[in-house]
């Protein structure tokens, strides 16, 4: 199972930063489902394509990030990464193991 998508923001709560954003036209996101141990959420692999970073503030370890993706005009998602896997490549992101979760 795949998902794709165009729109997306980290943000620093604490801060109400907005330190990366993807959007149209440059901007795109995709998960594709990975392997999970028995009795876990679901893992997915997921690459983006930013059209707008801070990576200073990206990678500042002292801040908690929230990342959000829009699958459709209703759903939002929250994803959840494992330590060590939110690792900013110019502006691609790359990463294993992550979660998602519904956006209340």
């Amino acid at each position: 199972m795949q998902l794709r998508g165009r729109e997306a923001e980290v943000t620093i709560p604490s801060l109400s930063a907005v330190v990366a954003r993807i959007e149209p036209p440059e901007g795109e996101w995709s998960l594709r489902r990975d392997e999970a141990k028995q009795g876990e959420a679901p893992r997915w692999l997921f690459h983006a394509v930013f059209s707008y970073v801070n990576p200073l503030l990206f990678n500042d370890d002292r801040f908690t990030k929230r990342f959000t993706v829009r699958i459709s005009r209703t759903k939002q998602y929250r994803l959840e990464f494992p330590e060590g896997q939110m690792v900013l490549q110019g502006r691609s992101l790359l990463s294993k193991g992550v979660t998602l979760w519904p956006v209340d």
